[in-house]
């Protein structure tokens, strides 16, 4: 069975949000990948637990 979860707007507008966030990231990730010639090492501080 599948179930469909239909978003407020509120939750839509923050979706979006966060979408255009990580695209804008992944296009800055891009062009500083063609500027060192390499795939820039990236680091996330709030995902790493130090553990």
């Amino acid at each position: 069975m599948t179930v469909t979860r239909v978003l407020t707007a509120d939750q839509e507008i923050a979706y979006d949000r966060q979408v255009q966030q990580m695209m804008a990231i992944e296009q800055r990730k891009n062009e500083l990948a063609q500027q060192l010639e390499r795939e820039p090492t990236i680091t996330i501080p709030f995902l790493y637990s130090g553990d």
